[in-house]
């Protein structure tokens, strides 16, 4: 259970105050109350500042090609509400060598006009309609098979909200350890009935818009290449939380070397990819929170379809758990081809089907 503490009004005032500053710091997963509150209080600046920002403050007609270009995928259904917040996140972004790929699931909202209206004149937006629905997996299996996708590829949820610097931390911290993929500490939003799955147990609030505040903080994991499961590796609660996928970013050769995404499935094949680059090569986490996370009841890992405890997902984790088995059997046959093979998926995207699209660079 959560430990609830209320939001004083001092720590709310200073929120609004801290104007830029922006920077994320280390983040210790234990630390004294107030220096959480405090941490918090960051986030919650840069929350602020984008709802004081206007789309039309942070459009551009230029594309920046200083330093590696990025593509961030932005898959959306049904995010009329969330947009707005979540592209300017990106728009205001240090690293600004990137290009945007908003993709939408064919929603039945205004979620592709309201991206299109807001921010079509923006160079280096990309907003595209899908004629069926797909679900994620295939949009971003979609999106790093382009010829003009870049050689690092970061996710980003529409529900989500990308810090200023996570883009720069996180090109940098790929460069300087050799790594292959980069996710962030995070900070969490959400109603009091909808606690985290993981994460800091401290939640402070609510605040004014009725929400609770907690980190979570994500430790580097090294590669599992030994043959043991997961659950002995990383414990029965962690394997199922090597990152926050929405904050991670990756090389798109890996990306490709390793198949994409299970995109024969709708949720949880976030999971699944972290696990089979994990029997191989690291997962690297910053310590500074970066990204916001929003819980709602209408997210993939919350409805009752699709959400933790359903009966879709409970199926999709014994399929899942009973390939990985193979794998785990193959190193302890001194067999890592095969290990690496039944890593591999094959980057399925048969079922997007473009219906419209508003494009500034590239094509479709």
């Amino acid at each position: 259970m959560a430990l609830c503490v209320a939001l004083e009004p001092a720590a709310t005032e200073q929120s609004e105050r801290l104007g830029g500053k922006l920077t994320g710091r280390v983040w210790p997963p234990r630390t004294s109350l107030s220096g959480y509150a405090r941490e918090i209080a960051r986030v919650r600046s840069v929350m602020g500042l984008l709802d004081r920002l206007t789309a039309r403050d942070l459009l551009r007609a230029d594309l920046t090609d200083s330093g590696p270009i990025v593509t961030v995928v932005v898959p959306m259904f049904n995010a009329a509400g969330f947009v707005e917040r979540c592209l300017k996140s990106l728009l205001i972004q240090t690293h600004q060598a990137f290009r945007i790929v908003c993709v939408d699931d064919h929603s039945t909202d205004d979620t592709y006009a309201r991206a299109v209206d807001l921010f079509g004149s923006d160079r280096r937006i990309n907003v595209v309609r899908l004629a069926r629905n797909v679900g994620p997996y295939q949009i971003k299996n979609w999106v790093i098979s382009r010829g003009s996708c870049a050689e690092l590829v970061a996710m980003q949820d529409v529900d989500d909200v990308s810090h200023p610097l996570r883009l720069e931390r996180q090109v940098d911290a790929l460069e300087s350890a050799r790594a292959d993929v980069c996710g962030t500490s995070i900070h969490q939003l959400f109603p009091a009935s909808l606690v985290p799955f993981f994460g800091d147990p401290r939640a402070l609030g609510p605040d004014r818009d009725n929400l609770m505040h907690s980190i979570a903080s994500y430790a580097s994991v090294g590669p599992v290449d030994r043959p043991v499961s997961f659950a002995t590796a990383l414990g029965p609660h962690r394997r199922e939380f090597i990152a926050k996928h929405g904050s991670q970013l990756f090389r798109r050769r890996v990306l490709l070397e390793f198949g994409g995404f299970d995109g024969r499935t709708r949720f949880g094949a976030d999971t699944d990819l972290n696990w089979r680059l994990l029997r191989f090569l690291p997962v690297l986490n910053l310590p500074e929170v970066l990204y916001s996370r929003r819980h709602h009841p209408h997210s993939l890992t919350r409805s009752r379809d699709t959400g933790f405890g359903s009966p879709a997902r409970q199926a999709y984790t014994r399929r899942r758990d009973g390939e990985h088995e193979l794998v785990r059997r193959a190193l302890e046959t001194g067999d890592p081809a095969s290990a690496r093979a039944l890593c591999t998926r094959d980057c399925y995207a048969a079922d997007v089907d473009v219906e419209e699209a508003h494009l500034n660079w590239g094509s479709t």
